[in-house]
């Protein structure tokens, strides 16, 4: 409650004395995901209508991935002859999204380790691009922005000499984040981000949630920042170079959560929740005719799996539930994003159509929506919650098995496990779903709820962040960082009072 109060004294403060900072910001943005650098652009977009000079520096680890960003933001497509399609080759199948995607699947394990190696060539290719580094250093860039999952990016920008970093987050706080910036994340209370559990777990999910926890860290730790720490010690010609380290001194995370929404954990003013701040509010849904035709008929029920899980490689036996179900609700229509069809849009049958590609937020927008169907990625869950709609998800991979579980705990939607799917699965989720208000209730409450979540708008706590980050940076390590985050875990954790107290209690044992 007093870091709300903090915000709020600070924005209030910004409301009535009117200034501008304008600073060079550049966004490092490997191209992982369509969803990942929608948000960058997004940001980016924000950050360029508030009057900064905003560069995204898009890394070409999968060139088939489109910018996401649009306005008068400068972008460079940078190539890092990486092989076309090795990445979500490596990513998507062997196995699929709608196989076992636990990170203590021996598959998982080795699927994480192979894209681990392609992050550290494309780091390794990028640093060879020496007229780069030199024109991106001599642009003087005041605030570096880079996403959590690839720290290339932050030995990057410290090369370039950015004078601060903010660091990213678009999906929920993996805790290896705070846990960097000296923030501490019980793994008794906090579910790691890629774990299908909540904050209240038994003993057997504690260390189901432990056992996450390790075998991730290791996976990141181990491969990745090992052999990108090699490369910036040669580069910085430093016998000691650790990125975590250099990570440590960001000025603050910018986290696309907001509390009420994802389960409780440690924070600090160091973290800004900006969840919400990608989707667009009060928009007015621009469809064109033939979708106007399908929407205004009926209330309608959106089905897409994201931009990766495609419905046409589902199992046999996950469609024909699907496909089951929706005869018995004619009352309403369904919309499905199906791959493999002639037409943009095709009828399916009398109240199923099929599409080639969903223009999603109209579709969200319209006051026929009544729901999704979908994997529970973060970016769709706060678009159909912005417009007070519950939802119905089946985590295939990462963090959708959280961002299910906040939903399901809240009561906004419906889980339905993929490994576990019979021929009523989704017949029954969707007559919960329609026919219990609660749902329906819950997430008008909530879409309320993140349009107020902060005493202003959220674009100018961003604005904030980047004056914060703007100023003596000195002062803002002295002042804002975590002494913690210099100890060890294991003075953290106060392992050295507790040998002292076992050899204190044998001593007067004995």
């Amino acid at each position: 409650m007093q870091v709300w109060h903090f915000y709020g004294a600070v924005l209030g403060l910004l409301c009535l004395i009117d200034y501008c900072i304008c600073a060079k910001i550049i966004h490092f943005v490997p191209t992982l995901s369509y969803s990942h650098v929608a948000f960058n652009g997004k940001l980016a977009e924000s950050f360029k209508a508030k009057g900064h000079n905003v560069t995204i520096l898009l890394i070409d680890v999968d060139p088939n991935v489109s910018t996401g960003a649009a306005g008068n933001v400068e972008v460079h497509r940078i190539d890092v002859n990486m092989s076309n399609g090795i990445l979500p080759a490596t990513l998507w199948h062997n196995p699929g999204p709608f196989e076992n995607a636990s990170p203590l699947n021996p598959k998982i394990m080795l699927k994480l380790t192979r894209v681990a190696s392609i992050f550290v060539q494309t780091c390794k290719n990028l640093m060879l691009d020496t007229a780069l580094l030199t024109e991106m250093k001599a642009r003087n860039y005041d605030v570096g922005v880079v996403e959590q999952y690839d720290m290339c990016g932050i030995g990057f920008l410290k090369l370039i000499n950015v004078k601060s970093i903010i660091w990213l987050s678009a999906t929920g706080i993996y805790r290896m984040q705070p846990e960097t910036m000296g923030i501490n994340y019980p793994l008794s209370y906090v579910p790691e981000l890629f774990a299908p559990l909540t904050d209240k777990m038994s003993l057997m999910q504690r260390l189901l949630n432990a056992g996450i926890a390790c075998v991730t860290e290791m996976l990141h730790k181990i491969l990745p920042i090992a052999e990108e720490n090699r490369i910036f010690k040669r580069l910085n010609n430093q016998k000691h170079y650790n990125l975590f380290k250099e990570a440590s001194y960001s000025n603050l995370i910018l986290a696309n959560i907001q509390p009420f929404l994802d389960f409780p954990a440690p924070t600090s003013n160091n973290i800004f929740p900006i969840g919400g701040l990608t989707v667009p509010s009060q928009k007015k849904s621009k469809l064109n005719s033939q979708w106007r035709e399908i929407t205004d008929m009926a209330p309608f029920i959106i089905i897409t799996f994201g931009s990766i899980a495609k419905t046409i490689e589902m199992p046999k036996e996950m469609q024909q539930s699907l496909f089951r179900s929706f005869k018995f609700f004619p009352q309403f229509t369904f919309i499905v994003k199906y791959e493999n069809i002639t037409k943009e849009i095709q009828k399916y049958s009398e109240n199923v159509y099929l599409a080639k590609w969903l223009p999603q937020i109209d579709l969200i927008c319209h006051s026929n929506y009544h729901g999704i169907i979908t994997h529970g990625g973060w970016s769709t869950v706060l678009e159909s919650l912005s417009y007070g709609r519950p939802m119905i998800l089946m985590p295939l991979f990462a963090d959708h098995f959280k961002n299910a579980n906040v939903i399901a705990d809240r009561q906004l939607g419906i889980i339905i496990d993929k490994s576990v799917i019979h021929k009523d699965t989704f017949t029954d989720a969707v007559e919960e779903l329609v026919t219990n208000q609660r749902y329906s209730l819950n997430s008008a409450k909530f879409s309320k709820m993140l349009k107020e979540a902060l005493p202003t708008d959220l674009p100018r706590l961003v604005a904030h962040g980047v004056h914060r980050s703007l100023r003596d940076s000195r002062f803002s390590q002295q002042n804002f960082r975590f002494k913690s985050a210099d100890r060890s875990l294991w003075r953290n954790n106060s392992g050295d009072i507790f040998i002292l107290l076992t050899l204190f209690v044998i001593t007067v044992s004995f």
